[in-house]
C-alpha cells in the first residue's frame, strides 16, 4: 500500500492504492463508495460488494472515498479507514482516497468521476448493502438501455411510495422498469454524460429557490435550508437539473424481487445515525436473494417483454390514479427514447 497526496485549488486528496502486483486492464464497471465515520456500516457493504456475483471476465474497481473528520479527535474516522485499507478486493483495481478538508454528503458526491466519459459506475453511501444479484441486474440493464439520450442513470432502490407524493405505491401494479425525475440515491448509477453535465451544472446552481408542489423531496431541501443542512442533499438539485432537461432515472420493476407479500430490494439501507437519520432502525428491505432469477435474466430483457419504460401512472382497480411517478413534464419521454431494437 502506498500513499501520495493531490491538491487540485481548495481540494485536496490521500490517494492509497492497492500493493497487488496484479495488472489490471480497464476496469468494465466502477464503484464508489462513500464513507465517513460508520466503521462498521462500511465493513458491512464491503462484504456485500466483495461476496456478490460478477462475471469471471469482467474487471470491476472499487474506489472508497472517506470524507475528512470535522476535528482530529474523531477516532470513528480514523476506525473506517483503517478498516478500508485493510481491505481485500479482488475483483480489480481498489483505492482508497481520503479528503484533508470536509466535503460533507453532497460535495462527497459531486466529487465522484469516473475514468472515462464511457464509463459506467455506481455510487453507494456506507450504510448500504447490496443483493448479490445486483451487479448482474445493473450491467444488464445498461447493456440494455444505455443508448436512450433521456436516461439520467439507474437506480438500485425500490422507489419509496411516498417519495413524490404522499399517496401509497402499490409494488403489486409495477411489473416493468419504470421511470422518474427523482432520483433514487440508495445505490445510483448515473448515466456517465449526464453526471459530468450534472457537476458542471451545480457550480452555476450552488442554492436553489425552486419549489415543487407535491414533491417531498422539495419540502425537504426547504427545511434543510432552513435548518442550515442543505449540504447533505444532493438529490434535490439533481431532480431540478433532470426536471430542466427532462431526464428520467429508471428504477427496478418492483415485481421482480421478492415472493408475494416479502419486500426485497437489490439494495438495502440500514438507516444508521448519519446526515440523514439519528440512529439505527434496521435495513428498510431484506436484500434480494434470487426469486425468479433465472426466468428473469434469461427472458426478461427482449424488447417485446422489457419495452423502454415510459413515465406511467400506478391505478387502483377501477382506475382511480394512486400515484404519478416524479414530476409533471411537458414532454413525452416516449418521444425521446427509441425502443433499443430500433437504435442504430
Amino acid at each position: 500500500m502506498h500513499a501520495i497526496l493531490i491538491a487540485f485549488g481548495h481540494l485536496a486528496l490521500s490517494v492509497s492504492s492497492s500493493s497487488s502486483s496484479t495488472e489490471w486492464r480497464t476496469p468494465d464497471f466502477e464503484l464508489f463508495v462513500l464513507a465517513w465515520r460508520r466503521p462498521h456500516s462500511l465493513e458491512r457493504l464491503l462484504r456485500s460488494l466483495k461476496n456478490a456475483e460478477y462475471p469471471t471476465d469482467h474487471v470491476v474497481s472499487l474506489e472508497v472515498h472517506i470524507d475528512a473528520a470535522r476535528s482530529s479527535s474523531e477516532p470513528l474516522v480514523h476506525e473506517t479507514a483503517a478498516i478500508s485499507h485493510a481491505f481485500a478486493w479482488p475483483h480489480g483495481p481498489f483505492n482508497v482516497v481520503a479528503a484533508l478538508t470536509q466535503k460533507g454528503v453532497f460535495g462527497s458526491w459531486l466529487a465522484i468521476t469516473p475514468v472515462g466519459m464511457d464509463s459506467r459506475f455506481l455510487i453507494l453511501e456506507d450504510d448500504l448493502v447490496v443483493s448479490p444479484f445486483y451487479y448482474q441486474f445493473l450491467w444488464k440493464a445498461w447493456m440494455r438501455y444505455e443508448t436512450q439520450h433521456k436516461l439520467a442513470g439507474i437506480s438500485l432502490q425500490r422507489h419509496w411510495g411516498d417519495l413524490a407524493s404522499n399517496d401509497e405505491l402499490v409494488d403489486s401494479v409495477m411489473q416493468d422498469p419504470f421511470l422518474s425525475q427523482v432520483p433514487g440515491p440508495w445505490g445510483f448509477s448515473p448515466s456517465p454524460r449526464v453526471w459530468r453535465d450534472f457537476q458542471i451544472w451545480c457550480e452555476a446552481h450552488p442554492r436553489l429557490e425552486e419549489k415543487m408542489p407535491g414533491v417531498k423531496l422539495s419540502h425537504w431541501y426547504d427545511s434543510a435550508l432552513r435548518q442550515g443542512s442543505a449540504s447533505s442533499i444532493w438529490t434535490f438539485h439533481f431532480a431540478v437539473f433532470c426536471n430542466e432537461r427532462n431526464y428520467q432515472t429508471m428504477y427496478p420493476p418492483a415485481s421482480f424481487f421478492g415472493a408475494a407479500g416479502e419486500r426485497q430490494g437489490l439494495v438495502a439501507n440500514y438507516q444508521e445515525r448519519g446526515e440523514h437519520f439519528d440512529g439505527s432502525s434496521g435495513p428498510d428491505v431484506d436484500v434480494y436473494t434470487g426469486h425468479r432469477w433465472a426466468e428473469i435474466k434469461d427472458s426478461a430483457w427482449t424488447p417485446k417483454q422489457v419495452p423502454w419504460p415510459v413515465e406511467r401512472q400506478a391505478l387502483f382497480e377501477g382506475g382511480r390514479i394512486l400515484y404519478t411517478m416524479g414530476l409533471q413534464s411537458t414532454e413525452d419521454p416516449s418521444t425521446n427514447c427509441a425502443d433499443p431494437g430500433e437504435a442504430a
